[in-house]
């Protein structure tokens, strides 16, 4: 596979600016510390189903990565459909439907406790 130039450099950068260590990010994709370090140097490029979970770790875009853009505005996430309706992972398992309901009624309740010491009645 072609190494698309400076694609390493974003790797490292988006990794590095999250805190994440190089073991932790390539255990969180599915590769070893090693692969995920020549992708960063620039020596390997990663495959299109590997740039999407690094995309997904690091929050932003294929296209970001490839490209160097930066992402654009999604606009407003209702926090209660992402955690509802979207494929959750946690420390690298899939949330369940039960544990994705207990996620949403503790961040309500959560959201309302916060919401009631900001604001006293």
């Amino acid at each position: 596979m072609e190494v698309v130039e400076g694609v390493g450099a974003r790797l490292k950068h988006l990794r590095e600016s999250r805190g994440m260590k190089q073991t932790f990010a390539a255990a969180q994709i599915g590769v070893t510390q090693s692969t995920l370090s020549a992708y960063e140097n620039g020596y390997r490029s990663p495959p299109l189903s590997l740039m999407q979970r690094l995309a997904a770790l690091y929050d932003t875009t294929v296209e970001s990565i490839l490209q160097g853009t930066p992402m654009r505005d999604r606009g407003p996430v209702e926090l209660s459909d992402l955690v509802t309706d979207a494929n959750l992972t946690f420390l690298g398992l899939e949330l369940t439907e039960e544990e994705k309901k207990t996620l949403h009624k503790t961040l309500l309740e959560m959201y309302w406790e916060a919401k009631a010491r900001k604001n006293p009645s």
